[in-house]
């Protein structure tokens, strides 16, 4: 008897160290106003592979931001890192919280979470009042893949001192890492094979992820 309960302790313990981890949220942009359409990512970590498929939302209650991912989870073997975007649109003015709740289950969607529910992460952020009329997105830098070249075309780096690039499989596999320089870059995508890659851009603080399909 004494056995059979420290073994499902056990089992108990391991399932709790490699349960899904949310390793990061994040707002775009960095320092939002009223004028700014807001996103948040969160990063996520996944004890197996095939992640990807899930079902996301998220509500408000005055300046909380309740969200929740229910992501299923495959049979594979390796580590899964993903990262899910929140279009939150424009907010007034004020001091926000974003809490987010991670659940993982098994097999395909709709998937059932497990037993016990899983980790629970709080962002607080502000949104100021924009002091000028201006164009947001002209500023931020953009990347817009052409399939017919296999390249990613980077813009608006003019006033930023450095960047990073990284592309992940579906998998959450690190397959590329480049370091821009200011102005326009072309990065070349030519030796990746066909399927589903997340481009992660980061600048002076910043992240922009973007799902590209390399054929």
């Amino acid at each position: 008897m004494k056995k059979f309960i420290l073994t499902s302790l056990i089992a108990l313990f391991s399932i709790g160290i490699t349960a899904q981890v949310t390793t990061n949220i994040s707002v775009q942009p960095a320092n939002p106003t009223n004028l700014s359409p807001i996103m948040i990512l969160t990063d996520m970590y996944f004890p197996s592979g095939g992640c990807g498929e899930h079902t996301q939302f998220f509500t408000f209650s005055g300046n909380t931001i309740y969200a929740s991912a229910l992501h299923c989870l495959g049979p594979l073997t390796f580590i899964c890192n993903y990262t899910d975007t929140f279009s939150i649109g424009t907010l007034a003015p004020g001091n926000y919280s974003f809490i987010f709740n991670l659940n993982s289950g098994a097999g395909i969607i709709p998937c059932s979470p497990g037993i016990v529910p899983g980790p629970t992460d709080t962002l607080n952020f502000v949104v100021s009042t924009a002091t000028a009329i201006s164009d947001y997105t002209s500023q931020q830098p953009k990347l817009t893949y052409n399939s017919t070249l296999k390249t990613l075309q980077l813009s608006g780096f003019d006033q930023i001192r450095s960047g990073k690039l990284s592309m992940y499989s579906s998998e959450g596999k690190l397959m590329l890492i480049e370091k821009p320089a200011s102005g326009t870059s072309q990065i070349v995508l030519s030796g990746l094979q066909a399927g589903l890659y997340v481009a992660k851009l980061e600048w002076d603080g910043n992240v922009i992820h973007k799902k590209i399909i390399v054929e």
